[in-house]
């Protein structure tokens, strides 16, 4: 297998886990037509980014179960693996653990292992932050190390004085970044209206940096409405899409659903080689 085609969702985070298994199956639908082979949500989107994500409206932790069961058969009939984003009850020791996670799955429904996030936001989210950074693999690509990060996880050090994880890529052997994200957006500040641009401005230049300095090539999503599932019209947090090399290879609208697809090479990805090809490219940065 020479390459891997990866699909994105810029996609309604809800607080209601049903309109979220909905928006989800219709991006998997976008994938089965684009002939991709896994599929990344944003952060959050199947329980929605909530502190009371397993008492909302009298849902259960069963009822989570269920529709991850759901949203992962519905991928397994069209052949699609996930890199799936949720807030999880993770059993761990015999207890039950909050957790902010990415859940992947293979192309036959298979679990194959969940990322906890690191930097997480007690204020937002209530969840036990991750104590280590470990590599995903996927069965198409054995030899190639996915660092799968949260939100934070991919900017957080920068105001929040924690770990900056992705340069974790430059001193261990990583070949691709996937991040699910769910960024704050249009918040109360009276003293700066600007808050979106500036936000905005940087975790797009963050993006390209940590692309061009790891040579790693990045796939994001963000939420597509407000952070906790209200209506939402204005831009997206960040930027979704594949950056690679410092050059956004996508080129995704920053409001409202929209969907992505990119093929990469799996020898460059091996190599760290990233992309070369700019001849199209003028026009999107």
């Amino acid at each position: 297998m020479e390459t891997i085609t990866i699909a994105g969702a810029q996609i309604p985070v809800s607080y209601d886990y049903k309109k979220n298994v909905i928006a989800i199956k219709e991006a998997i639908d976008y994938a089965k037509k684009v002939d991709a082979h896994y599929l990344v949500t944003p952060e959050g989107s199947l329980s929605g980014f909530i502190t009371d994500f397993d008492t909302r409206n009298g849902r259960s932790e069963q009822d989570l179960i269920d529709a991850l069961h759901d949203v992962v058969n519905y991928a397994q009939e069209k052949s699609i693996g996930l890199f799936l984003g949720t807030m999880w009850l993770q059993h761990e020791n015999n207890e039950r653990v909050r957790r902010n996670q990415i859940r992947v799955y293979d192309r036959e429904g298979n679990y194959i292992d969940h990322v906890n996030k690191t930097l997480t936001m007690p204020e937002y989210e209530k969840v036990k932050p991750n104590e280590y950074v470990k590599p995903i693999f996927i069965p198409e690509m054995p030899q190639v190390a996915i660092l799968c990060l949260l939100c934070n996880d991919m900017w957080g050090c920068i105001i929040d004085n924690g770990p900056c994880i992705p340069k974790i890529a430059l001193e261990e052997e990583w070949n691709l970044m996937i991040h699910c994200t769910n960024g704050l957006r249009n918040p109360p500040d009276p003293y700066n209206p600007y808050h979106d641009d500036i936000f905005g401005d940087w975790h797009n230049a963050w993006l390209k940096m940590m692309s061009l300095h790891t040579r790693l090539p990045i796939v994001t999503c963000d939420n597509s409405i407000h952070m906790h599932g209200e209506e939402y019209d204005g831009p997206t947090s960040s930027q979704s899409g594949v950056v690679s090399n410092g050059v956004w290879r996508t080129d995704v609208p920053r409001t409202g659903t929209q969907y992505f697809h990119y093929t990469f090479s799996i020898p460059r990805l091996i190599f760290r080689t990233g992309e070369s090809d700019y001849s199209s490219l003028e026009n999107r940065n």
